[in-house]
């Protein structure tokens, strides 16, 4: 409602300032002043964020990307008619003010728009100030919805510039060709599985490795993908395509658990029709297919290996075929791919029409050149699509698989500060030792005070194991003798055994209980506060393990609580 009246507001205003105080001549050289800067604030977004914004602004990159140059642009032109234009061309009073009236609002049609579109990109909620364009509906495809603008100045702005890109501004790179629906990007940009999720992607952090597309379309496939794919994929008017990536996660890419999630707006693919008027859309895939866990222990596994062997581990990999990989269907609203290890190959299924070339990749906002797609026979498609999910988990099932979360990371639940107490020691930037509880900050930790993650021994990996409620339970009651919790709660692996270096016990209120000192380990599980996890409570076990190593199992005592079966990576 509050955008809706800013908007009337400033048009009318811009109408009335042009009409009265400037006059049409003016008010004409404006309206071509305002969009030219459109056109040039628009040319140089790209490369200006991905070059210079992104990495110091992170979350805010793209949005003062756009709306910095236009307001730098907007200050130069103002200051260069106060200088050398003046009301000069003298017309019939009433034929001046309608002509100037005119000319503001469509300068301020144009202004707000751009505006409208850069504010979008900023790290607000889905639906803020009512910019809302697309969402995910329940079958888990991205549509758009009713603008609730009354005036659409976003679309209008957005539909000047798709056709001056094409015609008069016209360049090698039109942006209708290169990013269509210039209005839905912002809410593409934002739609995201939480509002804490991720919505950035670094260049390297997706690598688009090829694109396949099969001879016919393959017969046999498993019921739930053929149902997955739609009725769409095998009617001869459209093509399936599979755009194949690696996937490289950083801290700047990953979501505040460690999982890196990618939700079906959050990786389009931009189609052309035609080469002399390519007539571009954007799709949204309809499925993920992503390595099993056993297949991603054995591709991080290839890294620290001899050639010899890695070469013959890499060839079972590829043999395994589709057993190696999982197929998911974006059927939901909340439906992603998520990836916790440090480096997958992934890849994203989309259904376009066949008339129509997969050109781009846009991942979250980053475009990336596709290559042309690879005709392959049906058998290798069915190999590339996977197996399907397994079937829903049982409470037992769910229950048990509530400490599946080992991952390789050093990283702190939630940052703090440096200045947390004279109880931790910290290096760099890191934490290097200490035994303390760390309250929950007042406010957000300031960048130059914090600390996101342990100091890691030189050749040495962490391990992070997660510890609920419900499993620490499990642990402590009527499965484990109260004797044995005077044993170690030991990580074993295919050449060592390791004890815990420490724990981050995260309370419901955010507070923090530290524990790390890599010269020291745990050498009994009644030092970890098992028994004082709350139902809203989260416990982090970490262990400092052997690059190369083969993980095996959790131990607590002579009690096997976790079978694990990851490969330790190398060293950073």
């Amino acid at each position: 409602m509050l955008v809706n009246l800013f908007v009337i507001v400033f048009l009318i205003l811009m109408a009335y300032v042009w009409a009265v105080f400037h006059g049409f001549f003016p008010a004409l050289v404006h309206l071509v002043g305002v969009i030219a800067i459109g056109a040039i604030a628009l040319a140089i977004w790209e490369p200006i964020t991905v070059h210079f914004l992104l990495n110091p602004l992170q979350s805010y990159a793209w949005g003062l990307g756009l709306l910095l140059p236009i307001l730098l642009l907007t200050l130069m032109l103002r200051a260069l008619m106060a200088n050398f234009l003046s009301r000069g061309v003298s017309m019939m009073n009433w034929l001046d003010n309608i002509g100037g009236g005119l000319c503001g609002l469509g300068a301020g049609i144009v202004m707000s728009g751009l505006v409208m579109i850069g504010s979008g990109f900023m790290p607000m909620p889905i639906n803020a100030f009512g910019l809302q364009r697309v969402t995910i509906t329940d079958a888990g495809r991205v549509e758009p919805v009713a603008s609730n603008l009354w005036i659409p100045v976003d679309r209008m702005a957005a539909s000047l510039f798709n056709r001056l890109s094409g015609g008069a501004f016209s360049t090698g790179t039109p942006l209708r060709d290169y990013l269509p629906r210039l209005d839905e990007q912002p809410s593409m940009f934002r739609l995201r599985p939480t509002f804490q999720s991720n919505f950035l992607a670094w260049p390297g952090n997706i690598e688009v490795q090829d694109m396949l597309e099969p001879k016919t379309f393959p017969q046999g496939l498993d019921p739930q993908i053929l149902a997955a794919l739609g009725p769409e994929a095998r009617d001869g008017e459209h093509r399936l395509i599979i755009v194949q990536a690696r996937l490289r996660r950083t801290e700047d890419i990953r979501d505040s658990d460690e999982v890196t999630r990618f939700s079906p707006n959050q990786v389009q693919v931009i189609a052309w029709r035609g080469d002399d008027s390519p007539q571009a859309r954007n799709y949204t895939p309809v499925a993920a297919v992503q390595p099993t866990p056993e297949a991603t222990a054995e591709f991080l596994a290839l890294a620290g290996m001899p050639a010899a062997e890695r070469e013959i581990r890499k060839k079972k990999l590829e043999e395994a075929g589709k057993e190696a990989r999982r197929f998911a269907a974006f059927d939901s609203p909340g439906a992603t791919l998520a990836e916790s290890a440090r480096e997958a190959q992934v890849a994203w299924v989309y259904v376009i029409p066949a008339d129509r070339e997969a050109k781009f990749l846009l991942v979250r906002r980053l475009r990336q050149d596709l290559p042309r797609a690879t005709i392959v026979p049906p058998d290798r498609i069915i190999a590339a699509l996977g197996t399907p999910p397994p079937p829903p988990e049982t409470p037992e099932q769910a229950q048990a698989r509530e400490l599946t979360e080992v991952q390789f990371t050093s990283a702190l639940p939630d940052p703090i500060s440096t200045e947390s107490g004279g109880q931790l020691d910290f290096q760099g930037g890191q934490l290097v030792s200490g035994d303390q509880l760390v309250a929950k900050p007042d406010e957000p930790v300031s960048a130059l005070s914090q600390v996101t993650s342990f100091a890691v021994p030189k050749g040495k990996v962490v391990v992070r194991a997660k510890v609920v409620f419900k499993v620490a339970q499990s642990w402590i009651g009527q499965q484990v003798q109260r004797a044995a919790m005077l044993g170690p709660l030991v990580l074993t692996g295919s050449r060592e055994s390791y004890e815990p270096t420490g724990f981050v016990l995260r309370k419901a209120n955010g507070d923090q209980q530290i524990k790390f000192d890599p010269e020291a380990t745990i050498r009994s599980a009644s030092l970890i506060p098992l028994t004082q996890l709350g139902e809203e409570d989260t416990l982090y076990i970490y262990y400092l393990v052997t690059p190369g190593d083969e993980l095996r199992e959790v131990r607590l005592g002579q009690r096997k609580l976790l079978e694990v079966k990851q490969a330790v990576p190398a060293a950073k």
